[in-house]
């Protein structure tokens, strides 16, 4: 049995699931009066899984790189090049993702890339 979530519908469920956990995290976020950014963040993060789960239901992206790529990006238009320290995590994620046979190095790739298009479109929208 594989720890790996090969069958598009696990990956799909796991991502409904991690989707309903932000969902209720922006509520509290808006119900507690938390600071607008970190409001447009969760709502931000939100959409990109569903984009990254309907996206891996037609083909398997590393979903894993997705996320680093689009948070440094996000985090980079925030905070300026120090989010760059954090680069090497997102090239050691996609490193284990091939190495443990997850993903092909394209898949992987492709995760980067979506994450950071999404982290892009995060900073056009929310500035």
């Amino acid at each position: 049995m594989s720890m790996h979530l090969l069958g598009w519908q696990q990956r799909l469920a796991t991502g409904m699931i991690a989707l309903v956990a932000l969902v209720v995290n922006l509520g509290l976020a808006t119900g507690f009066h938390a600071p607008r950014r970190l409001v447009d963040f969760l709502a931000f993060s939100a959409g990109g899984i569903v984009v990254a789960s309907l996206v891996t239901a037609v083909w398997r992206i590393s979903l894993h790189t997705a996320v680093v790529a689009s948070l440094l990006g996000a985090a980079g238009a925030q905070c300026g090049l120090s989010v760059l320290a954090g680069l090497p995590v997102a090239v050691v994620m996609g490193w284990a993702r091939v190495r443990v046979r997850a993903h092909t190095p394209v898949q992987v790739v492709l995760g980067c890339s979506a994450g950071l298009a999404w982290a892009a479109f995060y900073c056009a929208v929310w500035g």
